[in-house]
């Protein structure tokens, strides 16, 4: 083996294998946090979806409401007229 540390193996062997540990930790605790992350961005963007939806519905049935209100308005305004 070429010999281009000049600690002895063992040392060496023991620096790696507790560098090598460190980064599979790390590299865990980033995988699990990422994870947690797109799971609660998916529920995020289900929840804006549904809102959205909601808003959508409120907004046509406020439209609906509105159109009913201004035939009821006319309806009365005429029935007014026809009364005098």
């Amino acid at each position: 083996m070429n010999n281009k540390y000049k600690s002895p193996v063992k040392k060496l062997l023991k620096y790696f294998e507790s560098s090598r540990d460190k980064w599979r930790e790390r590299s865990s605790k980033y995988q699990s946090e990422k994870r947690k992350l797109l799971f609660s961005n998916n529920d995020l963007k289900k929840n804006r979806d549904k809102w959205k939806q909601t808003s959508i519905d409120l907004a046509e049935e406020n439209e609906r409401l509105k159109l009913e209100l201004s035939k009821v308005k006319k309806k009365l305004n005429n029935s007014r007229k026809i009364s005098k």
